[in-house]
């Protein structure tokens, strides 16, 4: 892939490769893990991913979860998988 298309941002400043693609299922679990799991920083994953799915871009996810813009997509790589 051209490096010049794998680093085109769209006008909210979100990557559009970087999308959630998870179902309704998927958003209920997130949904309920960021306030339930036992471990802090898998809150904030959560927490990041849910505001994903909703469709929050990501200088609002890092700016909400106090993390970095690389951060909010290293989260979403891990749950891409």
């Amino acid at each position: 892939m051209l490096e010049s298309t794998r680093n085109q941002f769209d006008r909210k400043g979100d990557n559009p490769m970087l999308r959630f693609e998870g179902s309704e299922a998927d958003r209920q679990a997130l949904n309920y893990e960021r306030y339930h799991h036992p471990h802090p920083r898998v809150q904030q994953r959560m927490e990041a991913l849910w505001l994903k799915s909703q469709e929050v871009p990501h200088h609002q996810i890092a700016r909400l979860c106090d993390i970095s813009g690389n951060t909010v997509r290293a989260y979403l790589k891990l749950y891409r998988g």
